[in-house]
């Protein structure tokens, strides 16, 4: 082959070689790695998958085949050192100079470019799924950009500059609930922040909606905090702060909150009030049981704004049934019209403690629905009653876990009032079903306020495996709300933060916080969450069927 020939074939394997080798960068640049996992023998096993575009690798592969073939002819024939005898002395010399830096190169750009030939190959050979493969990958950019784009929004959330972080909290409300609803703590935190920050945190909990429990609490507490720029005289304009907060409630399935508000001091915190309990009653899908508790605030409230607002929710909600229809109703054959009718009386306060022999009848209907129901308006309907305890041990003592699990509830919920009750909660702790343990164990503590057994058995429940979460959800719940007194629970807390799945490691996260001040993440744990459910409250909210908001899986 003349001198010429080969300087000029040199070049061109040289130049495939470098475009082949910037496709297959330009293809590592957009790749990502992606993370999954999985859990064998209660450990969780991490793998790593480069997903990138597959196209620009069979790309990729063309030019670098023949660059690799002409690299190979190259080397293998010899490189032009001895230029024609006609040419003259200087120009032997750059001939000689061109034909080493060739080698070289080749050198070089040949074993990429061999690596870079069987990558394409192989998926040239299984191009179907080269294409099925890229259809996902592009399926799930958005995904991952969205993921991308959270993380970054949750650490501007703990940025220095206010307007940041408002826009940071407005930015989480505008995702899907999926991926925002793991941003629930952080945005909690920021309730009590400055007040542009946190209206749009709240805000953001409000679009949330029921997977923001965990923040009931606070929004309550800033909806009787208000803005703070507000504590001179009272102004004609509502407070968009304590607005924003009743809208927040209302959203996240607060009517018990925004029923007690009714009965504050202030009149703007009570209009907030009725107009959240307005709004939670447009919802067909979410009834409303504070009918009872709004036509009582009507009777004795005196400002016109409030009375306005009250009167503006008992018109969303159904009319008045007449308190004999709804006993009658009690003892229909069919389960759910008594389930109807009690849930109903629910809302009745304590108008409903005329139904009170009917209900005590249905405490021992077969529909555990409809007994659990029964039960809420025994407790709620006569406050001073002795009998409610004595009708909620009943059920602790049932032998349907659906009736236990809302026993220890509700005993919960009555606080100190219900002391007499502790030994059956002891007992309960012993229970074959882990949820009846984990309510029974929080029951205990807002009664006695003592952690001791009550530490055991959550961490026992931590310990053993929890396929749904449910459980380790509501210990962690809990332990959060025991605070530094539940310091004997770290290391359990811990390996759950470590290696637990992700919805429930934002629960753990909070309750470290909690016991032990702020804690750095670990490898591997980004800032996903679960749904949150309202403090130790909630550890045993069960929902009708059994399940709780910390049960169900993100949509």
């Amino acid at each position: 082959m003349a001198p010429r020939l080969r300087l000029i074939t040199g070049c061109c394997a040289i130049a495939l070689l470098l475009i082949g080798l910037g496709l297959f960068v330009s293809w590592a640049v957009q790749a990502e790695i992606e993370h999954s996992g999985r859990w064998i023998g209660g450990v969780q096993v991490a793998r790593r998958r480069v997903v990138g575009p597959p196209r620009l690798v069979v790309a990729a592969l063309w030019p670098s085949l023949i660059g690799v073939t002409l690299g190979l002819d190259w080397l293998l024939t010899g490189s032009p050192r001895r230029p024609p005898a006609t040419t003259a002395a200087p120009r032997r010399k750059s001939y000689r100079l061109v034909g080493a830096l060739q080698a070289a190169a080749l050198a070089v750009l040949l074993v990429p470019g061999a690596f870079i030939v069987l990558a394409g190959a192989s998926r040239l050979v299984y191009y179907p799924e080269v294409q099925r493969r890229l259809a996902r990958f592009e399926k799930g950019r958005p995904a991952r950009q969205a993921k991308s784009s959270f993380s970054t929004f949750m650490e501007q959330l703990e940025d220095p500059d206010a307007a940041t972080r408002a826009q940071a909290a407005e930015a989480i409300g505008e995702m899907e609930v999926y991926l925002s609803q793991g941003g629930v703590p952080a945005l909690t935190e920021r309730l009590r922040d400055e007040d542009r920050v946190a209206m749009a945190a709240a805000k953001a909990l409000g679009k949330i909606g029921r997977y923001a429990r965990l923040a009931v609490p606070e929004l309550e507490r800033l909806l009787e905090r208000g803005s703070r720029g507000r504590r001179g005289a009272p102004s004609t304009e509502r407070d968009p702060l304590r607005v924003c907060a009743a809208e927040a409630l209302a959203k996240v399935d607060g009517e018990r909150e925004l029923s007690d508000c009714l009965k504050e001091k202030d009149p703007e915190i009570r209009w907030c009030a009725a107009h959240g309990l307005g709004m939670m009653a447009q919802n067909p899908r979410k009834p409303v049981h504070a009918a009872g508790n709004l036509r009582a605030a009507l009777e004795v409230e005196k400002d016109e704004d409030v009375r306005a607002a009250i009167r503006g929710a008992l018109d969303v909600l159904d009319p008045q049934e007449p308190l004999s229809d709804l006993i009658r109703k009690l003892d229909d054959p069919a389960a759910g019209v008594r389930l109807g009718a009690a849930t109903t009386l629910l809302g009745r306060g304590e108008e409903a403690k005329a139904a009170a022999p009917k209900l005590a009848e249905l405490l021992h209907d077969p529909d555990p629905e409809v007994r659990v129901a029964a039960a809420r308006v025994v407790v709620r309907a006569d406050p001073q009653s002795p009998l409610k305890i004595d009708a909620l041990l009943l059920m602790l003592g049932s032998r349907e876990d659906y009736d236990r699990r809302h026993a220890a509830e509700l005993l919960g919920q009555m606080g100190t009032e219900a002391a007499r009750a502790l030994p059956d909660l002891q007992a309960a702790l012993n229970d074959h079903d882990r949820i009846v343990r984990v309510t029974a164990a929080t029951a205990i503590w807002k009664i006695s306020r003592e952690p001791g057994d009550v530490i055991r058995v959550l961490t026992e429940i931590l310990e053993a495996e929890d396929p749904a979460g449910g459980a380790h959800i509501r210990a962690l719940i809990t332990l959060k709300d025991i605070g530094p007194r539940a310091q004997a629970a770290i290391p359990v807390v811990k390996a759950v933060y470590d290696h637990g799945p992700s919805r429930v490691r934002a629960y753990a996260k909070s309750a470290l916080r909690s016991i032990e001040g702020p804690i750095a993440p670990s490898v591997g744990v980004g800032p996903d969450a679960a749904p949150s459910i309202s403090g130790a409250e909630s550890a045993g909210r069960i929902e009708v069927g059994g399940r709780s908001a910390g049960d169900r899986p993100p949509p």
